[in-house]
């Protein structure tokens, strides 16, 4: 659990603003932790998308 805490908080949007990748890999995310049987509700993984996707737009800006 804790590979997939740092690996969330480590991604970041690239340079050019790909925000289609982001999405991919963090739905990535969620399905490998489906596969250890740990779950993220949907209400919080859109929470943590979006407050990241924020921060990372204020980088790329």
């Amino acid at each position: 659990m804790i590979f997939f805490t740092n690996k969330f908080n480590t991604m970041t949007i690239d340079k050019r603003g790909n925000i289609n990748m982001y999405l991919i890999n963090t739905m990535d995310m969620q399905n490998q932790l489906k596969a250890f049987r740990k779950t993220i509700l949907d209400k919080i993984l859109k929470n943590l998308v979006f407050n990241r996707l924020l921060q990372s737009y204020k980088l790329v800006i």
